[in-house]
């Protein structure tokens, strides 16, 4: 099966869509069935995770190291993504209950958008003070779910200037945040990013 998955690979790096569908059906049920297990079996999760993770197969398709697990990588990413769908919940539920209890003014759906967009737009502008190479790993890293290794990788970089960027990155916003937020976003940033 190894020999016949990197030819599979490499293949796929190649753009062969025969490829990509057989990778797909040797491997979407078994990721599914994980899916399932560790989101308490909601099928709708499951489902969009297989899609989102294939998706992400297909774009970043030229990166895949053929002489790397390909089961170990599409459960790396699933992963990822679980996590960070977890934490954007986590930030959702949180500000939205952080809404209802400073001001029940904001009890609408629009208002809390505009607040919770606010939030993400100053975030944004932050993000876009970092040095570029900073804003590159970071938005790799926290919008894309990208891990370390694939950052490295994609930017031509070692893995230790991207933790080191990545850390930079999080140790400025992070500043910048306590200086115009009480706790709450604090909570919210920690969350989220």
């Amino acid at each position: 099966m190894k020999s016949e998955e990197k030819i599979l690979i490499e293949l796929l790096r190649n753009g062969s869509i025969e490829a990509f569908d057989k990778l797909y059906n040797l491997y979407s049920a078994k990721l599914y069935n994980f899916i399932m297990k560790v989101s308490d079996f909601d099928i709708y999760v499951s489902e969009e995770i297989v899609q989102r993770v294939f998706i992400k197969i297909w774009e970043t398709r030229t990166d895949i190291d053929p002489s790397k697990s390909f089961n170990s990588f599409i459960f790396t990413i699933a992963k990822n993504m679980l996590i960070n769908d977890h934490n954007h919940k986590m930030v959702k539920y949180i500000y939205e209950n952080h809404i209802l209890e400073k001001n029940t003014n904001y009890c609408t759906a629009t208002e809390e958008g505009i607040e919770y967009s606010f939030l993400i737009q100053y975030i944004e502008t932050l993000i876009g003070k970092l040095p570029p190479a900073c804003q590159d790993v970071y938005r790799l890293s926290r919008l894309e779910s990208f891990s370390n290794k694939e950052i490295a990788k994609k930017l031509n970089k070692s893995e230790s200037t991207v933790e080191k960027q990545l850390s930079k990155a999080n140790k400025f916003i992070s500043e910048k945040i306590k200086q115009h937020y009480d706790k709450i976003f604090i909570a919210l940033f920690i969350l989220f990013f």
